[in-house]
This record gives C-alpha cells, structure tokens and sequence, in this order.
C-alpha cells in the first residue's frame, strides 16, 4: 500500500517477458474518509461565548470531559469551573471554587479515576507568596464543591493534574516533584521517579502504555 505521495515500492515480475520487453504497472489511488474538514478559511466550526467579569476576559484554561459526558473547564480569571453540555452549550453553567486564601485561580482539570463521579482541578497559587497550592473535586454532574486538599508544601504550584489507576497525580512545578493521592485527598506517595532539577514539570498525560508523560515547562524535555 503506498500511503504518500513520495512513498516507493519495489516490484519483483516473474511472468513470461522476453528479454529487453518492459512491464507496465497500473495502480490507482484510493482516499479513505478519516474525517471532515469543515472549512479551510473560517477557523473552527462553532465558537462559544463565555462573557466578561467586567470589563476583562475570564480566562478559561484547561478543559476535559467528566463522567456525566459534559465538557469541564477552568475559568482562571473567574475562580470558577465551568461546565458546558455539548449538545446544548449555552447558557452554560458556572460554579466557583472555594475562595480560600487571596483569590486562588484554578488551572488544569481532569475527570476522576473510574468509579470517582468528580472532576479534579489545581489550584497553583493562594495569590500570595509562598502560599499553599491545592487541589480539589466537583461532584458531576451536580458541580458542588466537595473538598479543597492542600499539598502539604508551601509554594509548592501544583500545575497538572490526571487520574492514573485508582489514584490522581498532581504536578508540583516548584518542587520537582510529581504528588499521589487517593480521592480522599490523602497522600500516597512521590513519583517513584527524581525529576531532574529545575524541569519544572506542568502538563500530565497517561500514555496508552498505562505510563505518566510530563512536560518539564522549565526543562524543555517530555520525562
């Protein structure tokens, strides 16, 4: 199968020709729908407007897809998380995280480990020096807040956040470190792996070899 336009194939023939006859191959070139491209000028198909706190943006970072099968996302400037049904997404519903410290932002977001109905945001940042960073829950599909889980380290700025397994992993940039914990908020363990010095590890992801894959943000490395 030539799958690209500059893809070669060799050919062996081992049919009756006389010495010096040439051989002609005929192949046509068969396209697999793998998808549709809406429009190659106009940008994305559907924009939604999420509104201003004023006069300024409310900023929303990092979305994911809960348990109940709505779209989950932070709103940084609006210490909210949002929560959108795809088949109606407006008006769109808002709950605001617990406002424990100065104003703390909420960043990434994740669903739960199976069998947990919550989704899971950070909290880098109290809004003040050396504050405790946090992560805590919503329960889907009804978006109260349940619980707010510091990290145990002051300026610790826990970035990502992802489920692995039956427990969830947080990024804590400032420390290097990757943190563990079950859905009760209690620690399980460090990363078994030393993240090097200064990689200041951010985005999570789980890769389909049930591994965790880290961007160090100030690395400039995938660990």
């Amino acid at each position: 199968n030539i799958v690209n336009p500059t893809q070669t194939s060799s050919v062996s023939y081992t049919g009756g020709a006389t010495l010096g006859s040439s051989v002609t191959f005929n192949a046509t070139r068969v396209a697999t729908l793998v998808g549709t491209l809406v429009s190659k000028t106009s940008g994305f198909q559907t924009t939604f407007s999420l509104g201003l706190i004023g006069p300024q943006s409310k900023d929303p970072n990092e979305i994911t897809v809960g348990s109940d099968g709505f779209l989950w996302f932070t709103e940084f400037n609006a210490i909210s998380v949002g929560r959108m049904d795809p088949a109606n997404p407006l008006p769109y519903t808002e709950f605001p995280v617990p406002n424990v410290g100065n104003c703390p932002q909420p960043n990434a977001i994740t669903a739960g480990p199976v069998g947990d109905a919550h989704v899971w945001y950070t909290e880098p940042t109290s809004g003040i020096s050396g504050g405790v960073g946090e992560f805590g829950n919503l329960a889907a599909p009804s978006g109260v807040a349940s619980a707010l889980f510091p990290t145990g380290n002051a300026n610790s700025g826990p970035y990502g956040i992802r489920a692995l397994g039956s427990n969830l992993w947080v990024a804590l940039q400032n420390l290097n470190e990757l943190y563990i914990s079950d859905t009760t908020g209690t620690q399980v363990g460090f990363s078994p792996i030393v993240l090097p010095g200064g990689a200041g590890p951010q985005g999570l992801a789980v890769g389909q070899d049930g591994n965790m894959y880290v961007t160090a943000f100030l690395g400039g490395r995938i660990l």
